[in-house]
């Protein structure tokens, strides 16, 4: 009886032994409940420029993101808002709070049926982000884990929440609104009113033209009117001198007397006839 339980000692000791050895290399690390909470680092190790297509799923819906060559975005084919390309930015780098131990169960936190799927391809990986419960004490916060056994990350949820949305509410790029075409009534009241404008508008160069001329027979009836008093005057006073006359006339004198003198100073008298005086003698 002794040796029995002696060699069962033996054995407990050796396999105590064994175990020990395997973990010689290994951390210590503490479970349960007052386990130290992990340090918290980035979520993905890839950055969110290399991202070429987003696959969203959530209570039953979905949706797809890709993205050009020309870094443009499409939301199932058709061309997507600018606010999709930050959104993905921040969905695929998220502010990371804290990272829990490893020993809870991903079911208490809403993993069991995630709240949503996000599906991230980089360099043709897909990168699966499930998004569980939100934290209880804070509302805009959620649980996250990458893949079916990454370690548990509470996140601020904001970029996340946007892309819950956009299951109902695909982020497409906004459209130009087309400008209303003219009905027929409304097409005819407006040629109505141009051709009001335009004889508007001949009416008054018309009126215009009537001044100008007004003015020029006005001016024209004013000298008509001038040349009839004057002859009334003159034919009043027939010997009213003319004082425009005069001076005319006192102009012209000098030359006259000075034509005169040279006319008389040119005349010589005739000489008589020599046959004529032995005549009288």
């Amino acid at each position: 009886m002794n040796l029995r339980n002696t060699a069962i000692w033996l054995v407990v000791f050796a396999a105590l032994g064994i175990f020990a050895w395997t973990l010689r290399d290994s951390d210590p690390k503490q479970v349960g409940p007052d386990a130290p909470t992990p340090e918290a680092g980035a979520l993905f190790d890839f950055d969110a420029s290399a991202v070429s297509a987003v696959s969203v799923s959530g209570d039953g819906l979905s949706y797809e993101l890709t993205r050009d060559d020309a870094d443009d975005w499409f939301v199932d084919g058709r061309p997507a808002s600018d606010s999709v390309n930050s959104t993905i930015a921040g969905a695929a780098d998220p502010s990371v709070l804290r990272v829990l131990p490893a020993d809870r169960d991903p079911d208490d936190y809403g993993f069991a049926s995630p709240w949503l799927t996000v599906t991230f391809t980089v360099s043709d990986t897909e990168r699966v982000l499930f998004v569980g419960d939100p934290v209880p004490t804070s509302s805009s916060d959620r649980y996250v884990r990458e893949g079916a056994d990454g370690a548990i990350h509470t996140v601020s949820a904001f970029d996340l929440e946007r892309l819950q949305e956009w299951l109902s509410a695909p982020p497409d790029a906004p459209t130009a609104t087309p400008e209303a075409s003219a009905t027929p009534e409304e097409s005819e009241e407006a040629d109505a009113d141009a051709d009001a404008d335009a004889d508007a508008d001949a009416d008054a160069d018309d009126d215009g033209s009537d001044t100008g001329d007004a003015a020029e027979t006005g001016e024209e009836d004013a000298d008509a009117d001038a040349d009839a008093e004057e002859e009334d005057a003159d034919a009043a006073d027939p010997d009213a001198v003319d004082p425009d006359a005069d001076a005319d006339e006192d102009a012209a004198l000098p030359g006259d007397a000075d034509a005169e003198s040279t006319a008389t100073a040119t005349v010589t008298p005739t000489a008589t006839p020599e046959g004529g005086e032995g005549d009288d003698g």
